[in-house]
């Protein structure tokens, strides 16, 4: 009974902090740290997945986009992201996972900046910047686990993206940031039946 309201209060904190997700380029939380059920037999192994992240942005028109431009805002115009992360861990021993995140990115955005193309649709694509992981496990059993995480993302991704008309994408809309992000943080899993339940809390300096 206990471990059900547990659980219950954990998804609940987890989608209740949701929100501040939305401000990531390419968002690490919805991978970061999750940990499926794993055989107790099964000490060393590799394995690769995908995951498909999509996040859809309320653009506004571009007009009061390139007032607000004008006026000295940075301000984008963003429709929507879709990410594909190519996500290939190793278990190197009992305690110790490495996880390398390779993410290609399309972005949808509205142009604000050119008078001659306000309002036109363009795209940026490519790779994005690749992350590396590794996960120390401090408690690991076959119900539950709890490790920490420490990271670097590389400035692996594209960053010289052109629109339509052969201008220059600003950084922030290239699919690469073309800077090295550091990351730290905690991860648990709750693994009641044949359910997984994951959260991780962690920080990213810029």
């Amino acid at each position: 009974f206990m471990r059900f309201w547990f659980v219950v209060s954990l998804v609940a904190f987890v989608s209740f902090w949701a929100g501040p997700s939305r401000s990531c380029e390419t968002c690490a939380i919805a991978y970061l740290g999750k940990k499926e059920k794993q055989s107790e037999h099964k000490k060393h192994f590799f394995s690769a997945k995908v995951l498909y992240e999509n996040q859809d942005w309320e653009e506004i028109p571009a007009s009061a986009a390139h007032q607000l431009h004008h006026q000295g805002h940075h301000i984008h115009d963003k429709q929507d992201e879709q990410i594909i992360h190519t996500i290939l861990t190793a278990q190197l021993n009992d305690r110790l996972s490495l996880e390398l995140n390779i993410p290609y990115v399309t972005r949808h955005f509205i142009e604000i900046d050119s008078h001659a193309h306000l309002g036109e649709n363009q795209t940026s694509n490519g790779l994005g910047d690749i992350t590396v992981i590794g996960d120390v496990g401090l408690l690991q059993e076959s119900e539950k686990s709890f490790g920490l995480l420490v990271g670097i993302k590389t400035p692996s991704g594209k960053t010289d993206e052109r629109t339509s008309f052969d201008s220059l994408i600003e950084p922030e809309l290239q699919p690469g940031t073309g800077a090295v992000d550091y990351i730290a943080g905690l991860r648990g899993s709750l693994h009641p039946g044949t359910a997984d339940f994951s959260a991780s809390a962690v920080y990213v300096y810029k």
